[in-house]
C-alpha cells in the first residue's frame, strides 16, 4: 500500500461481504496497543520493546476490526451521495455500475471537491 501510495483496498471477507482495509486499520491490527507498549506506566525499553515486535510479528489479518463499506451506483447525485456519507459516518463508498459489479472507490474528498468545483463553475458562469 505504501509502495503505490494507496490509502486502503477492498477486500472479500468469508462471508462475501466487501470490506475496506486502510492504513489505520492495518496498524491496529498488526501493532501492538498503547495499553501493551505501556502497561507498566513506564516507556518500555529497547529490550521490551524488541520482545513485543515479535510477539506481533506474526499476526495476521484475521485480527483487522474491518467494517462493511457502503456502496453507491456512479449515476447517484454526488450531493445526495455525501449527505450520505456523513449521516452513514462513512468516509469512503465503493462505487458500483449498474449491474452491481464494483468499478472503484469515492472518498469524502473526491466528493466534496466536485461539489465545491460545480458550485464555482455555476457561479462563475
Amino acid at each position: 500500500m505504501i509502495r503505490r501510495d494507496i490509502e486502503c483496498i477492498v477486500v472479500e471477507g468469508a462471508d462475501g461481504e466487501r470490506h475496506l482495509l486502510t492504513e489505520l486499520v492495518l496498524l491496529q491490527a498488526l501493532l501492538p496497543s498503547t495499553d501493551e507498549l505501556f502497561s507498566e506506566e513506564r516507556m518500555p525499553d529497547e529490550v521490551a520493546l524488541e520482545e513485543i515486535a515479535r510477539e506481533h510479528s506474526n499476526r495476521t489479518l484475521e485480527s483487522a476490526q474491518l467494517r462493511t463499506v457502503h456502496t453507491v451506483k456512479s449515476s447517484h447525485p454526488a450531493l445526495k451521495t455525501l449527505a450520505r456519507m456523513r449521516a452513514d459516518n462513512q468516509r469512503r463508498l465503493l462505487v458500483t455500475d449498474d449491474a452491481g459489479e464494483l468499478i472503484g472507490i469515492v472518498t469524502q474528498r473526491d466528493l466534496l471537491r466536485t461539489v465545491l468545483l460545480n458550485l464555482y463553475v455555476a457561479d462563475a458562469g
